[in-house]
């Protein structure tokens, strides 16, 4: 296939703009499936021009031109030189759009989209253009690392680093205990809820890490560390990877939102109870057959829909009646019953944390209507959605949960 058309077809299959420019950066061809789709030509005419001396050095080149927004130049020589996107690899539908229009001092009343990529997708398309161009080969590592200065990040780690073990000798702060957040992540990983409360009510030894000149940023990235720590240790436990996954997406955004300190301990320490909790409950189901596993991978990945034994089986490619008799043996419930449950624990979420009404949750979730959402919601937790809601706002939520972990650690001191 040659070069013009191997891009336009990229361009309508991706639905992101592409261009191919000449080496004096004339636009000879570009490609856009959608006229609010433009390229980042569009709205900057220079963005080539000011770029060709890098690309002259680093083939390809990749750069964030706003936050969360990419755009590419793979060179052909002395033939071509293509530009890529501009693609967004966060979703933020409108407010990308607007942030785009300001920077690049577009009217604000243009219609434009830009389209959401995975990152890691986008690095992989860019490659495989530079592949067809030049006939080498790159990793997306090694595509990161020309992008960046290397020598200046070491320089900035170094300073960093004694400025750090400095002002901890000149004040006497240690870091906290290793071994006390070894056996926190232990309790986790082994379900081990009481074995988990009593680590958390040790001494630190120690002063908690700094991850950043603001206090709150440093706080919430300890937050966020902590999480991302036990999502890894609940996953050894076997944990399902995207309940766990979601989980500390769940908690993170929380962490993100918050401002207080205490309450942000609160979360993180909920985070941590949590994980151990469900692994516990995996463990005393030993409900780790791998076809099962497989089976509670699909179903969390379709909560959002309507979920049938049948369409299950389909796609595990196994007996409607052999899956349902397994999964009632390990699971001690009906893969219907599970649905329910798992659809009630995620509307719970949303009745505490989200704005959403009642409608909006049955259709979320895939309930025939709202009424029948209503009905298997009380026949889980014995009330209604709009009471749930009401009982458990979430200043309750932590309030509650706060009078839990003393309560929790009164017991134990006993």
């Amino acid at each position: 296939m040659d070069t013009i058309n191997f891009i336009k077809h990229l361009a309508r299959i991706n639905h992101i703009p592409m261009a191919l420019c000449n080496a004096d950066g004339e636009v000879l061809h570009f490609y856009s499936d959608r006229d609010e789709l433009p390229g980042i030509l569009d709205m900057d005419s220079d963005f080539l021009a000011n770029r060709m001396s890098r690309l002259n050095e680093i083939n390809p080149v990749i750069e964030e031109v706003a936050e969360n927004v990419f755009c590419a130049l793979v060179m052909a020589e002395p033939t071509y030189i293509c530009v890529i996107g501009p693609v967004s690899v966060r979703r933020c539908g409108r407010a990308c759009a607007d942030i785009l229009k300001k920077q690049f001092h577009m009217p604000l009343d243009r219609g434009v989209y830009i389209t959401e990529f995975v990152k890691e997708d986008f690095f992989r398309l860019t490659l495989m253009i530079y592949e067809f161009f030049t006939g080498k080969t790159k990793t997306a590592h090694e595509l990161v690392v020309d992008n960046v200065n290397a020598a200046l990040i070491d320089n900035e780690t170094h300073k960093y680093f004694y400025k750090n073990i400095f002002e901890r000798h000149e004040n006497n702060w240690g870091h906290n205990s290793y071994s006390q957040e070894r056996r926190e992540q232990e309790s986790i990983r082994n379900g081990d809820l009481e074995g988990l409360m009593r680590a958390l009510e040790e001494p630190m030894g120690g002063q908690p890490g700094i991850l950043a000149g603001d206090e709150l940023r440093s706080n919430k990235n300890l937050c966020i560390v902590v999480i991302a720590i036990s999502t890894r240790s609940a996953l050894a436990g076997g944990l399902n990877a995207e309940q766990a996954y979601s989980l500390s997406d769940s908690y993170i955004c929380q962490i993100e939102e918050e401002t207080d300190r205490m309450k942000m301990l609160a979360i993180t320490r909920n985070a941590e109870i949590d994980f151990a909790k469900r692994v516990r409950e995996l463990k005393d189901k030993k409900r780790m057959h791998p076809l099962i596993d497989k089976c509670l991978n699909l179903i969390f990945q379709r909560l959002h829909s309507k979920i049938t034994v049948a369409e299950l089986a389909a796609e595990l490619n196994v007996n409607p009646d052999y899956l349902s008799k397994l999964f009632h043996d390990k699971m001690g419930m009906t893969i219907v019953n599970y649905c329910k449950q798992e659809k009630v624990r995620l509307a719970q979420n949303q009745l505490v944390y989200s704005d959403y009404s009642l409608e909006e949750i049955a259709y979320y979730l895939g309930f025939a209507s709202q009424s029948h959402f209503g009905k298997i919601f009380k026949e889980i937790t014995g009330m209604t959605p709009g009471r749930y809601r009401e009982t458990y706002a979430i200043a309750r939520f932590i309030d509650d949960f706060n009078e839990k972990i003393k309560g929790n650690a009164s017991g134990h001191k006993e």
